[in-house]
């Protein structure tokens, strides 16, 4: 779960300032399951109290929410949404992978100087992995792919460490949905 507290400026720019993150692991199990656990919802609502409190008590009364794959996918997604509303006032809009493409994108964007030609970006989180294609000018091209850290450990790797076979079968996947995927990228056809 992250947090940023940003100002936003009279020319609409916005300065960034403070920001907070917390590894809940929201999306253990729900990949399998399709059910977010009730020790995950958990913690995940003790840090979102925390940090909606940290924000009014630093003056911040606008919070905009946004959940993502582990919420989009579990079947109790709407309940888990529903407790936050009730227990912290705060309304979370599930977005869509190619929303959280687009606005992990903006994000980029944003924080960098991009350069004149495509640029591929690529975020990885627990359950998906957003493939984005863009320019200084804006989004080419965005693609979400359940191929996130959590969800593929989940899948590939029931035991620690994994094993050879576990280690080729998740490669084997990975490098198909990628394969399947970069084939729409101007980059990637730029490259070939």
């Amino acid at each position: 779960i992250h947090m940023v507290l940003a100002e936003i400026l009279p020319d609409a720019s916005f300065k960034i300032l403070d920001r907070f993150k917390d590894m809940t692991r929201l999306g253990n199990g729900v990949f399998e399951s399709m059910r977010l656990s009730d020790e995950a919802m958990a913690r995940a609502l003790g840090v979102i109290k925390t940090l909606v409190t940290l924000a009014k008590n630093k003056g911040f009364e606008r919070i905009i929410a946004v959940a993502t794959s582990a919420v989009r996918e579990a079947k109790n997604g709407g309940d888990f949404v529903s407790l936050i509303l009730e227990q912290t006032g705060l309304k979370v809009r599930v977005i869509s992978g190619s929303e959280e493409a687009r606005l992990i994108f903006l994000g980029v964007k944003n924080s960098m100087a991009l350069p004149d030609g495509p640029t591929l970006v690529v975020d990885i989180g627990g359950g998906s992995v957003e493939l984005i294609e863009g320019n200084r000018d804006g989004l080419i091209h965005g693609k979400s792919l359940k191929l996130g850290a959590i969800r593929l450990a989940e899948r590939y790797m029931p035991k620690t460490p994994p094993s050879k076979p576990m280690m080729q079968e998740l490669e084997a996947v990975v490098t198909t949905h990628l394969r399947k995927t970069l084939g729409s990228f101007t980059t990637q056809r730029a490259h070939s």
